[in-house]
């Protein structure tokens, strides 16, 4: 019992000794992934006005431009509890004559606000930042969701354009450098 038959081929078999270790069959394991990107942005032509404000669990409005090619259209969820990992990483890039811009993105499951992150890019024209998300979001219902990847500028003045995960600037950042990588884990109890 608890023993099992271990060989090299069809040479010599012995039995080993099988242990997990403790604790192992109360956490959690990885029981779907998925990764994917694009180099299909966003782009906001400055205004000079500030964005919309935005809270958890609001539904995703309009003024928001999701980063297609990175959303996960069905997951599934098997478990009650669970812990879902999104990982984002995307560039900002900012051009014109005042080169600078704020923006919020966010990760949406079932078009509710979960987690968001701002940031700002200032400098000369073609100036830009990388952005990473890496949120955790516990216990989401048994069943399917979906989960997407949006932003939004905050405030970007008249003469500046902001994108976010497509270039603006070649000569400083390809269309592959500039682009946006996205990473699902779904975890889930083994038992």
């Amino acid at each position: 019992m608890g023993d099992l038959i271990s060989a090299n081929g069809a040479a010599n078999p012995t039995w080993k000794k099988f242990d997990l270790p403790n604790g192992y069959l109360d956490g959690l394991v990885l029981t779907a992934s998925s990764l994917k990107s694009t180099t299909v942005g966003a782009s906001f032509a400055g205004t000079g006005t500030g964005g919309l404000p935005y809270t958890e669990n609001q539904a995703l409005p309009a003024s928001w431009v999701e980063i297609t090619g990175v959303s996960e259209p069905t997951f599934r969820i098997t478990k009650a509890t669970n812990i879902v990992n999104i990982f984002v990483q995307t560039v900002a890039q900012v051009t014109g004559t005042d080169a600078t811009g704020s923006f919020g993105c966010g990760i949406y499951i079932d078009d509710q606000l979960k987690f968001t992150r701002t940031g700002i890019v200032s400098g000369a024209s073609g100036s830009y930042r990388i952005l990473t998300l890496n949120a955790s979001i516990s216990n989401l219902s048994v069943g399917t969701h979906s989960y997407k990847f949006a932003c939004a500028q905050r405030n970007v003045p008249v003469g500046s354009t902001l994108t976010i995960g497509q270039s603006q600037n070649t000569a400083v950042l390809s269309a592959t450098m500039a682009g946006t990588s996205s990473s699902l884990k779904i975890l889930e109890p083994i038992q």
